[in-house]
């Protein structure tokens, strides 16, 4: 096999993999809520750790974005990081395991909208009316 063709097969490689099924989430909240509990020394401790942390964190700044999206203020404390935020979901699963049924989207968006109660929909109504 030459070069230029074994280049060729290494490229067509990742689409000859079949695709997984559709679901309905790429993560549950159960799912989450193991990686995020993850106990040393696990031998998948970091890569579950790292799981959770990367997970929360980009759910967070999507629900954020929509947020923006929709000309919503923003609704967090000032100064908060992302280490406060990944404690905050992982804080609300631990006090609350009925927000790990369901998708991880949906529970880190409960356990912000918990947290931060200015994220809530009826705070949203009420600045929308005060704006008036």
């Amino acid at each position: 096999m030459t070069h230029a063709a074994r280049a060729l097969a290494a490229l067509a490689l990742p689409f000859a993999v079949p695709a997984a099924p559709a679901q309905a989430a790429l993560m549950t909240g159960d799912e989450l809520h193991a990686a995020c509990s993850a106990a040393e020394p696990s031998t998948t401790y970091a890569q579950d750790l790292a799981r959770c942390h990367a997970y929360v964190a980009g759910a967070y700044d999507d629900f954020m974005a929509a947020r923006e999206q929709d000309r919503k203020p923003s609704c967090e404390p000032a100064g908060m990081t992302a280490s406060q935020v990944i404690d905050t979901v992982i804080k609300a699963m631990r006090d609350q395991p009925a927000f790990d049924k369901g998708s991880a989207g949906n529970l880190v968006r409960v356990a912000i909208v918990t947290a931060f109660p200015n994220c809530s929909v009826a705070s949203d109504k009420s600045a929308e009316a005060q704006r008036r």
